[in-house]
């Protein structure tokens, strides 16, 4: 039985507990890689679901390897279904480390944009998470990402919902504080000190750690 049988095997029966293993496995022998990419791809879920979060575990552990296809992994963000939309966006955003040839450009960033404004507060989030690696990443568009998650609350969202996005915003904003312009540390000190009146107690939390820290 093939390397790519046997573990399209693996994840109709385990799912996504098999994509660990996996993962690990791919690593070493870069050749499952593109099993991997065309699993991500396939008409069943269960595979599909699996070999992407199998493909966000290599981009965590080993981002080099799948430097090369990140355009594979840009177009995802676009894609209708939720779950490989989130992925996408997760591996792009660790593959912004190693991005020597600019590669993530306005336009890549534009999609998370579109994303953070998006109805769905997993997605909202999801852009969060990641456009901080990205600030960090690519200093020429540090000032622009730090705008745009300032205005993270331009989308009409419940209290609780804009609270849990606002305390990630925070955490996002502790990521890259020190490599930020004077005029935008006052602005997300401000936005910090907002949030100290959060109907959520962890997202006051995180203000009151961060200004602890920063302010």
């Amino acid at each position: 039985m093939s390397e790519s049988k046997s573990i399209y095997i693996e994840f109709r029966s385990r799912g996504g507990k098999a994509s660990q293993d996996v993962a690990l496995m791919a690593i070493k022998n870069h050749r499952l890689l593109e099993m991997l990419i065309e699993g991500a791809a396939a008409p069943e879920k269960k595979v599909k679901n699996a070999a992407a979060k199998a493909l966000r575990i290599v981009s965590e552990m080993d981002p080099e390897t799948l430097y090369p296809r990140l355009r594979f992994f840009v177009r995802a963000i676009d894609g209708e279904e939720t779950i490989l939309k989130w992925i996408g966006m997760d591996i792009v955003g660790n593959l912004s480390f190693v991005d020597r040839e600019k590669k993530i450009d306005k336009r890549v960033l534009d999609k998370y944009f579109a994303l953070l404004a998006d109805e769905s507060l997993v997605s909202a989030a999801h852009a969060v998470d990641n456009l901080w690696k990205i600030a960090v990443n690519k200093p020429r568009h540090r000032a622009l990402i730090t705008e745009q998650l300032l205005e993270a609350d331009s989308v009409k969202r419940t209290a609780d919902c804009w609270a849990i996005l606002a305390g990630k915003v925070i955490l996002a904003f502790g990521r890259y504080f020190d490599h930020m312009r004077t005029r935008d540390r006052d602005a997300v000190i401000a936005f910090a000190q907002r949030q100290l009146d959060s109907p959520k107690k962890p997202t006051r939390k995180k203000a009151e750690a961060f200004l602890e820290r920063f302010a």
